[in-house]
């Protein structure tokens, strides 16, 4: 069934959510420098709503339950820690 398939692929490459168990998880988006916006919103990830937002001029910023983390002014890695 590709539906299923289709949004791994964007949540753990485009997006670049990677897990890490307990500890937490890591973001580092592939998508291309060229885009203006886009946001993953309400992932479930052990008992916890993460969004992960990117808006050019604005930054790349994450979420967890309605709460600012982490936020780099580019696009590239970061990791939070749950």
């Amino acid at each position: 069934y590709n539906h299923s398939t289709f949004c791994d692929l964007v949540i753990s490459g485009l997006v670049g959510f990677v897990p890490n168990g307990e500890k937490g998880f890591t973001v580092d988006p592939l998508c291309p420098r060229t885009w203006d916006y886009f946001v993953l919103d309400d992932l479930r990830y052990r008992g916890h709503d993460v969004s992960v937002r990117w808006q050019r001029g604005k930054g790349l910023e994450v979420s967890v339950d309605g709460r600012l983390v982490a936020s780099r002014p580019d696009l590239g890695r970061l990791a939070v820690r749950l």
